[in-house]
Order: structure tokens, then C-alpha cells, then sequence
């Protein structure tokens, strides 16, 4: 059991979605050893057996098998984006409480409707946004809250992949209906999170999303360009097409930092330059994380102790609300309010 969980009670749960990210979950849960896993549901019973078997618990095709069982204390839904409104939905009304994978929903609407039965149910929905978690994401809130980088100017963030050229083509990720937007939805949730989570909120975006390869229907490159209520600006860029990219650059008026995700360091520029030459530059080494471990020890603590999580309602309607502006943004070629 992992060093922060001692005196916490087992959790009962089900996990809906086995694909290679829900294996990675379920994996964060036995670590964690504060779950018990009751039930693997997956529409292909043989799969879900097959899974089952290897935590010792029950395979299962049909979801609202699992919600009438009152001995499931939460669900984890790691499915694609389209079915994440229904099964949350579903999962709230049974009165069971939801971790649910990025982003929260594909629409507003369904991201308030879930907002009223979060607050009708009582139960915890948090909602697995890991990015702000990496050590290098957190050592950069750090320097901000430390004066350190100064006021913001500037944010840049890319997250890209050739996904594109190795996504099945029956695959969810090229149909605009299940994964709207595409990069924007899949990558551009990371990415705007870390933005909230470092800049505050947005005053407005203007985007380009585009299909350059034709690879499939979906758009697979995006860009977009945020001005923030602190008066930062960010441009926020994600590709399927281009060969894996994932960097963090925060420019302020006394020092930049940049971090290469998961690298485990931040290059640190401090102090203004004096006669035109650059600052000091400092390389720091940090400690190695799990992220994903740390999202499933915080929801249990907030099922067991009723500790607030970081990535609630709140911060993952931020997000929804980015992308359904951004796809606007993008197919009216102006710039769109929040």
C-alpha cells in the first residue's frame, strides 16, 4: 500500500473501459491498494473476462449491471469522449461516486447537465486531468507563487504525435462525433488545463483546425491563440501528424522556464537582462512522480476523508468550454469571447 494511504477504507469499484489507458488506470488502483476492483465492464465479454481474471474480480458487458450493485462504492470511466456524459450521468444517479477521463464531455450542454447532478447527488466527480500533477507543471506553479518568473506574459504549450498515421480507421479518434475536434479534444484538454491552472481564466481565443494529411475525417492539427483576464497571452498548438512533441515554455518579466514533459527537469532563465545580455540559466533536476498514482490516492481521499480534488466540475467545464469555443472560433475564422 502505498505511504499515504494507511487508515483509508478499501473503495469498491467498477472500471468502465479497458483499452491500453484504462489498463494503465487499473494498475494506479492495485499500487494504490485502496481499491478493490469488483467489476471490468467492456462491451466484449471475452475481453472483459479476460481482464477480470487478472484482478481477481468479475468481467461484465453491461453497465447498468454494475450500477444497481450496492456494493460498488465508485465507477471509472475510461471510455471514449462520447460516452462519457451517459455513463457518468448514469453512474451519479445510482448514487455511486465518478472518476472520469478527460474531457468531462463533448458539449456544454451535457457538461451543465452533469454540473446540477453532481450537486443533486453529493457524491465526488472528479475528472482525470494529470497534466498540472507533473513534477515539472508543479515546480513551475511554484517559481510563479514564489515571484520568481514575475508577471505572466506569455505561455506556450505544444502537445503533438503521428498518431494519425497508425489510428485504425474505424478507430473513435477519426470520427468528429465521438472525439470532437479531434487533437483539440484529446490533446487540447491537457494543455488548457495546465493554461487555468497557471495563467486563470481566458477572455478569448481565435483557432485554426484543420486536416492536412486527409488522413480520416477529423481534423489533425490545431492551433490557438488565448488572450487571459490577467493579460498574458498563450498559444496553445496540437498535432496527430508531426512526430511526438510536449513542451511547456512560461515567459514573465523576471525569468522564463521550460519543461519538456515527463523529462523530470525545468530549465530556468532568472532575473532580467542587463545590457542585452541574457540571464543567468539554471537546469534543475527533480524527483521523479506518478501523477496518475497520485489521482487515484486523491480521489479516494475524497471519498474516505472528504478532501476536495483539484480537478473538479469546475475546472473541467473550463475545459469543455475551450474546446466548443475554439471548434466556433475556428469554423467562423473569428475571434471568440468567453
Amino acid at each position: 500500500m502505498h505511504k499515504k494511504c494507511v487508515n483509508y477504507t478499501q473503495i469498491n469499484v467498477a472500471v468502465i473501459g479497458l483499452g491500453s489507458y484504462g489498463k494503465a488506470l487499473v494498475q494506479r488502483l492495485v499500487d494504490s491498494g485502496l481499491y478493490k476492483i469488483k467489476y471490468c465492464v467492456h462491451k466484449q465479454r471475452k475481453k472483459a473476462d479476460e481482464f477480470a481474471a487478472l484482478f481477481n474480480s468479475v468481467g461484465c458487458e453491461d453497465y447498468a449491471n454494475v450500477l444497481v450493485d450496492p456494493g460498488v462504492d465508485a465507477v471509472f470511466v475510461v471510455t471514449p469522449h462520447d460516452s462519457h456524459f451517459e455513463l457518468a450521468k448514469h453512474a451519479l444517479e445510482a448514487q455511486k461516486h465518478v472518476f472520469l477521463e478527460k474531457p468531462m464531455t463533448n458539449t456544454i450542454s451535457e457538461a451543465k447537465e452533469l454540473g446540477q447532478l453532481v450537486e443533486e447527488s453529493q457524491k465526488v466527480l472528479m475528472i482525470g486531468h494529470n497534466y498540472r500533477r507533473k513534477n515539472g507543471i508543479r515546480f513551475i506553479k511554484q517559481l510563479q507563487e514564489d515571484g520568481k518568473i514575475g508577471r505572466p506574459v506569455h505561455l506556450e504549450m505544444v502537445i503533438s504525435h503521428g498518431g494519425a498515421f497508425n489510428f485504425p480507421k474505424d478507430s473513435w479518434r477519426n470520427n468528429p462525433q465521438k472525439c470532437f475536434g479531434g487533437p483539440l479534444s484529446m490533446l487540447g484538454s491537457h494543455s488548457f488545463e495546465v493554461l487555468q491552472y497557471l495563467l486563470g481564466k481566458p477572455l478569448s481565443v481565435y483557432s485554426i483546425n484543420h486536416c492536412l494529411q486527409s488522413l480520416s475525417t477529423c481534423d489533425d492539427s490545431t492551433i490557438s491563440l488565448l488572450q487571459m483576464k490577467c493579460g498574458a497571452t498563450a498559444i496553445l498548438t496540437h498535432h496527430y501528424i508531426v512526430p511526438s512533441l510536449s513542451y511547456l515554455r512560461i515567459e514573465g518579466t523576471e525569468g522564463t522556464a521550460t519543461y519538456e514533459v515527463d523529462s523530470n527537469k525545468v530549465v530556468f532563465l532568472t532575473g532580467r537582462d542587463e545590457n542585452c545580455i541574457p540571464a543567468p540559466c539554471h537546469t534543475y533536476s527533480l524527483k521523479p512522480n506518478d501523477d496518475r498514482l497520485e489521482q487515484v490516492i486523491e480521489f479516494a481521499g475524497a471519498i474516505n476523508r472528504g478532501i476536495e480534488v483539484e480537478t473538479d466540475f469546475s475546472s473541467a467545464y473550463s475545459v469543455v468550454e475551450f474546446i466548443e469555443k475554439s471548434m466556433q472560433s475556428s469554423m467562423s475564422k473569428k475571434v471568440v469571447f468567453f
